[in-house]
């Protein structure tokens, strides 16, 4: 079943049609990142931790690419629910940062980059 919603959760974000909603984003770490050292002029980083929830209309037409969706089963009110890992690396100051993301595509919790 993990491995059907983490499938899921690839579709959405690599199919801009698809319609699917962010429900929470938690948060549950944050620690300094190479011992708090300053990185530049952005200064030090901090490595926040935490999951994503989201859901997707399985009876949305743009949602019908989705492999296997009618066999993923549904919360409360009809959608499908599926979570994942966040680990971000992100100025302590936000303000010091240039406003540009970096995002790398993992697989299976691999960290690339």
């Amino acid at each position: 079943m993990a491995q059907r919603l983490t499938c899921v959760f690839c579709v959405i974000v690599w199919s801009l049609p698809l319609v699917a909603g962010v429900q929470s984003l938690d948060i549950f770490e944050r620690v300094p990142f190479a011992g708090g050292a300053s990185c530049g002029p952005a200064g030090a980083y901090e490595i926040l931790r935490g999951v994503v929830r989201c859901e997707v209309d399985p009876d949305h037409f743009r949602n019908a690419v989705i492999a296997d969706i009618d066999l993923v089963s549904r919360n409360s009110r009809g959608k499908i629910a599926f979570e994942a890992d966040v680990f971000m690396l992100a100025p302590v100051d936000l303000s010091k940062g240039n406003g540009a993301i970096f995002y790398d595509v993992n697989n299976r919790g691999g960290k690339v980059a």
